[in-house]
């Protein structure tokens, strides 16, 4: 079965045509290279590359970003190979060696359905903002999404062909594309995998295209989304609740008032952007609503202890509750009400 090789390359290093001549042929069927609005300078690269055999080079005109290009990448490869099992995809800045890409192409079996990564060992001799950003990341992914991995941001990766339909809709063209395709692959039941692979960096990855601070934000914000769609929820749930509580100061009813207007701003963020839930719409709407009025219940208890127990004032007892269930709420969402089942 067929096995594709993706490369997308945005002014490429030199090394990269060294890197594509020496794998051996038969591994990959095909090698397909996505220049991505490489300036002038680096037409003898492609140019040198176009004539391995075997390798085939799709052009953007202007650089759209490390996701488009793989995307680019994907919708070829659904609409030309037939009894594929997947695609390797490799960066073209020098950092994965023949040995590695090979070890990840062996991950590719008709019997498998995980995303394999090629994981980086992050010692003293990696850059601080690679190690960094992958340690924050990491604990991110692990905490939140129950995604435990050593390295999150690596490009060295074996994806199943099944998989490339759900990537095209992912709405990122950036590196955060690749933090979200992990999040993608979670939610439609893949597995993880790892391989240990070598970590080449060279003149402290200055041929790196990664802004460290700008597509770093891109990728937190991927990450966060669950906490800004709560934030734009409990606005107007607050709301609600300060504005209901000064004409009727009943707590119970304040805050299930506040929870039903806030009910459906939620459950629109929470399905379309955060978990990408596709099951049927009835049944996560039944346990969504089990849900708001377990917790409203709930934080309507605390509320009441905290305000006429404890004597708190009323806005610091809604803000402690609320914040008091953050977190067992976000995960009964996640692997309750939003849950997909896990792949073979």
């Amino acid at each position: 079965m067929n096995k594709v090789l993706l490369i997308p390359a945005y002014n490429p290093e030199e090394k990269i045509v060294t890197v594509v001549k020496d794998l051996p042929r038969g591994i990959f069927d095909q090698i397909l290279i996505v220049n991505d609005g490489s300036g002038p300078d680096y037409s003898d690269i492609f140019n040198r590359l176009s004539m391995v055999k075997d390798v085939n080079i799709l052009v953007h005109e202007t650089n759209q970003g490390k996701g488009a290009a793989l995307k680019t990448g994907f919708s070829y490869i659904l609409k030309t190979t037939k009894d594929c099992l997947g695609v390797v995809t490799a960066d073209a800045d020098g950092q994965h060696l023949k040995k590695d890409i090979l070890a990840i192409s062996d991950c590719l079996k008709p019997e498998q359905s995980a995303l394999t990564i090629g994981s980086r060992t992050f010692d003293s001799k990696v850059p601080f903002r690679s190690h960094f950003g992958n340690k924050m990341t990491r604990m991110i992914m692990n905490f939140f999404f129950k995604i435990d991995l050593k390295d999150t941001q690596s490009g060295l990766r074996a994806i199943p062909y099944s998989l490339l339909p759900e990537l095209l809709k992912i709405p990122f063209n950036g590196y955060e594309f690749e933090i979200e395709m992990l999040l993608v692959a979670k939610k439609t039941g893949y597995r993880f995998g790892e391989v240990e692979i070598d970590t080449i960096y060279e003149n402290n990855n200055l041929a790196s295209s990664f802004n460290p601070v700008i597509d770093s934000a891109k990728i937190y914000f991927v990450l966060f989304r669950y906490v800004l769609g709560s934030l734009i929820t409990a606005t107007v749930d607050y709301i609600v609740f300060f504005a209901s509580f000064a004409f009727i100061p009943k707590i119970f009813l304040c805050t299930y008032l506040a929870r039903l207007v806030a009910l459906f701003v939620n459950f629109f963020i929470l399905k379309k952007f955060v978990f990408h839930s596709k099951g049927k719409i009835i049944v996560i709407g039944m346990k969504y609503l089990l849900l708001v009025g377990i917790s409203g219940f709930i934080s309507s208890v605390t509320i009441e202890y905290f305000h006429n127990v404890l004597n708190l004032n009323i806005v610091i007892s809604k803000i402690s509750a609320e914040l008091l269930f953050y977190v067992v709420i976000f995960i009964v969402q996640k692997e309750f009400v939003f849950k997909k089942g896990v792949k073979p």
